[in-house]
């Protein structure tokens, strides 16, 4: 579970295309705070996950 957590995350970091993207969800800030909150949450998944 923990390498489909990586895979994922260096797909985002690399197309650029957030989950919020996909969803069509505005959060209400720019895309470098996006791709920031998508990584942040991706990090916490991996250490979380065993």
């Amino acid at each position: 579970m923990r390498s489909l957590i990586v895979i994922t995350a260096l797909i985002i970091a690399g197309t650029g295309i957030t989950p919020f993207n996909l969803a069509g969800v505005d959060i209400g800030v720019d895309h470098a705070a996006e791709m920031t909150l998508t990584i942040m949450m991706f990090v916490a998944l991996f250490f979380v996950m065993e």
